[in-house]
This record gives C-alpha cells, structure tokens and sequence, in this order.
C-alpha cells in the first residue's frame, strides 16, 4: 500500500480515542475507541505501519457526516451508516460477506448461517466466520450483530469485550 493514498482522521468518544482510514474511493478501516493512548498507538502501528506517512486530515463534510454518526452512536443513538467503502483488495465472496452484513439493521441479530444463506453459499458459515474474522470496518460493517445458530456470541474482528459493549449499546443481551 502507498501511505499517500490514504488518509487518518481520529475520533474521540466517551470509550476512547479511535481512528478511520480513507481511501480515495472510501472508508477502508477503522479502530475502535482505546482509553488509553499507549494502547491506541500499539494497536495502530501494528495495523498500519505501513501508514507512516498517511496524512492526517480534517473533516470533509462527507467524513464529517461519518465522524458524526460515529459519535452518536457511540451515544447510544439508532445508526444506520451510509457510506462508501473502499473494499478492493478483497474476493467477490468477502465483499458479498461484507455488503450483506452491512444490511443488518440496528439493534438485530443474524447467524453466520443466515449470512451464508443470503449470498447463495449454503454450508459456507464457517467461510462467513473467517471473513468477518479480518473485518476492517467493524461497527459500520456490523459484524458484531452476527452470532452463533445457537444464539452463542461467537467471535469477531475487534477488541476482546467489545462485541458485547456494542451488543448491550445495541439493547441486546447474549448468553455465553
């Protein structure tokens, strides 16, 4: 990756100080809120030490659309992100994976098999599992709304604890 087609724009939230990573063609990764800063700084050079030199900008008022509802649904607020993302780099079976996720409305849940199921790959749950494993955009592909068939938590891509903090922000409570 050249670092000079990339952009950072950090965010601060009650849970932390987070970061989004633009494209030219959209959002192509974005880190969750850490309290502390020591923790942010290592979880974003071991994602992006290839962005040494990605410039850090100010809110065009597409990302400032994004940082706001970011930040309102961090408040708790009903979000349904609309944006554009930059998924190149990745198989036509991940971006389904990705695009179907991202039509899950707040507040729902679905099963890695639902997932399968929807994208015509029946019996591929266990794929669907390892391709929200490396989900890049957590939260705006919401792939903590995704659950075992049991009703389990399962995994996800982001910080340990933080699919049950999105859950719970959500109104949802899962056993486990």
């Amino acid at each position: 990756m050249k670092s000079h087609n990339f952009s950072l724009v950090y965010y601060e939230v009650l849970q932390g100080r987070g970061a989004l990573v633009f494209s030219d063609k959209g959002l192509t990764n974005l880190i969750l809120p850490y309290s502390k800063k020591e923790e942010f700084e290592l979880e974003f050079r071991k994602k992006f030490s290839g962005f040494s030199k990605c410039k850090v900008v100010g809110f065009s008022n597409e990302k400032n659309c994004l940082i706001r509802s970011l930040l309102n649904y961090f408040e708790g607020q009903k979000i349904k992100f609309n944006y554009v993302l930059d998924l190149r780099g990745f198989s036509e079976f991940e971006r389904k994976v990705y695009n179907t996720v991202s039509s899950i409305p707040y507040g729902e849940l679905r099963s890695y098999k639902w997932v399968a199921d929807k994208i015509d790959k029946s019996g591929a749950y266990r794929a669907v599992g390892n391709v929200l494993a490396k989900n890049p955009i957590p939260i705006v592909i919401p792939c903590h709304r995704i659950v075992k068939n049991d009703g389990k938590i399962g995994g996800w891509s982001g910080k340990e604890g933080w699919k049950r903090k999105l859950l719970k922000l959500e109104g949802l409570r899962i056993e486990n």
